[in-house]
């Protein structure tokens, strides 16, 4: 549970609590969690609750000169570590900021990955023969073994897969559809802010993203993924490609 709200685990070795695994880096903090963990019914919702209202959950991403020095792999937890969202939620995040994620389809077969599938990812066909080229592509293991922990890889073809994916060119246009109803582009541009992003654009952001929407020329009758291709749906596509969303800070 630590791991994967942190990124690495308390011990690095999920699959291997044994002598020959990694030592923890913090043995106190394990005991502790390990014997309330007990104590409170083996419950993980007040594991979960524990850990995320804890102080060091809340540190920020900035590493101190004196922390880098004394503690480079960050095994003491004195900042927290950057991660990218793995890829079911990178998935359901652009479905959830376009406003198109199926909450209510819960039940049922499994999904087809599609253009015109809006079930959580969870809900997707996973082949052990074939895997999809997105799971591929974003770090999702090899079915078909046991796998203790996701690895994050940074590739040119995910960022390749955002550029020209159908599936994201679909919820680029829905986004800008979504936002299109803000009476101008200022207040388009804060909207789709508040969507990706869940906070409010700088005075810079704003006037960046009006200079694009200016200087972005459209594509008249060109469409991607049944979504015609205009400087607003380009403009939402750049904000879901980019890093902030794609990693939590």
């Amino acid at each position: 549970v630590w791991m994967w709200n942190f990124g690495s685990g308390l011990v690095n070795t999920p699959d291997n609590f044994g002598v020959m695994g990694d030592k923890p880096s913090n043995p106190e903090l394990l005991e502790y969690l390990a014997s309330e963990f007990v104590a409170h019914g083996r419950s993980i919702k007040w594991l979960q609750r524990e850990i995320l209202l804890s102080a060091v959950y809340r540190e920020d991403v900035a590493e101190s000169p004196e922390a880098h020095e004394k503690d480079a792999a960050n095994r003491l937890y004195s900042h927290f570590n950057r991660q990218r969202l793995d890829a079911e939620e990178l998935r359901d995040g652009m479905l959830f900021a376009a406003g198109d994620l199926d909450l209510k389809d819960t039940s049922g077969p499994s999904s087809d990955f599609s253009e015109e599938n809006e079930r959580r990812t969870v809900f997707c066909k996973v082949s052990r023969f074939r895997l999809n080229n997105y799971l591929m592509v974003f770090d999702f293991p090899n079915p078909s073994f046991t796998s203790e922990q996701r690895f994050s890889s940074n590739v040119p073809l995910q960022e390749l897969y955002f550029m020209n994916n159908p599936f994201v060119y679909k919820q680029a246009g829905v986004l800008a559809d979504l936002v299109a109803k803000e009476p101008t582009d200022e207040a388009r541009i804060a909207k789709a802010y508040e969507y990706v992003f869940q906070r409010k654009p700088s005075h810079d952001e704003v006037q960046l993203g009006v200079k694009f929407l200016t200087t972005t020329p459209e594509k008249p009758g060109y469409t991607v993924a049944g979504k015609p291709v205009t400087a607003w749906s380009e403009y939402a596509r750049a904000l879901l490609s980019s890093n902030e969303f794609q990693f939590v800070n």
